[in-house]
Formats: C-alpha cells, sequence, structure tokens
C-alpha cells in the first residue's frame, strides 16, 4: 500500500517538525503542509487518487483561524465515500477539552484524537496501523 501524509496546522513550526520526524521514520513518506484548513479541502476535494490500495492519513489540527478542523470535519464528510475512504484522519490537538474530543468523535472519518506533542512512538504507531 501507498502511504501519504497530510497536516493542516497553523503553526509552520509544528508542520515543520512533523516533516523532520516523518523523514527520520522513512524518507519516502510523502508529506503535504497545509496552514490553511481550506486549502487542504480544496486540494483534497479536486484530487483524484490514482492506486486504490493508496492512503493517506490526514493530521489535523483543530483550532485555526478561517476554517477550524471542526469545519474542515464537516465539509470532508459531505465527500464521496469513494473519495474519503482514501484519507484517515487523526486529529492533532494541544486541546485537553474533552468537549473537542467528543466532538471529533461525531465524525466517522476520524480515526484518533492525539494530544501535542507528536512523539516517534505515536508517529511509528499511526504508520503501523496503516500498513
Amino acid at each position: 500500500m501507498s502511504l501519504d501524509f497530510i497536516m493542516i496546522d497553523n503553526n509552520q513550526l509544528n508542520c515543520f517538525i512533523i516533516e523532520r520526524m516523518l523523514h527520520n521514520i522513512d524518507k519516502s513518506l510523502p508529506l503535504k503542509t497545509f496552514v490553511h484548513a481550506h486549502e487542504a479541502y480544496e486540494a483534497i476535494k479536486n484530487s483524484a487518487p490514482t492506486a486504490t490500495d493508496s492512503q493517506t492519513v490526514i493530521l489535523l489540527d483543530i483550532h485555526m483561524p478561517l476554517m477550524d478542523g471542526f469545519e474542515f470535519l464537516e465539509e470532508f464528510d459531505k465527500l464521496p465515500a469513494e473519495l474519503r475512504n482514501h484519507y484517515t484522519i487523526y486529529i492533532l490537538t494541544s486541546s485537553t477539552d474533552k468537549k473537542d474530543k467528543a466532538r471529533s468523535a461525531k465524525s466517522s472519518s476520524v480515526k484518533r484524537f492525539i494530544s501535542k506533542p507528536l512523539t516517534f512512538d505515536i508517529l511509528t504507531g499511526i504508520i503501523a496501523e496503516m500498513n
């Protein structure tokens, strides 16, 4: 299976850190970063996955300006299933609010709620889950 990553976080330092972590785990794992959730949504909406065995992990922050992670999830869940099925979303946030965790669990597209910071163990666990 082909595995890709998308990081949606308005903090560019967080995106850089995840990029370095992925590079240290496996240099062949591609990562696209978006600091605006609406840009990520548009890229996903307009994408056409080429391989049926391709899977993309989305690491999604929930507290962002313009379009937050919850708004992203609402729009993502409206996409056709054949497109959504190529993506697995992990909420990656500094929020410890139980309401945020419960709200994110309402989306069937969310696999897990992860509190920052993301560790190598958690990231390698995500990769293992996806393979």
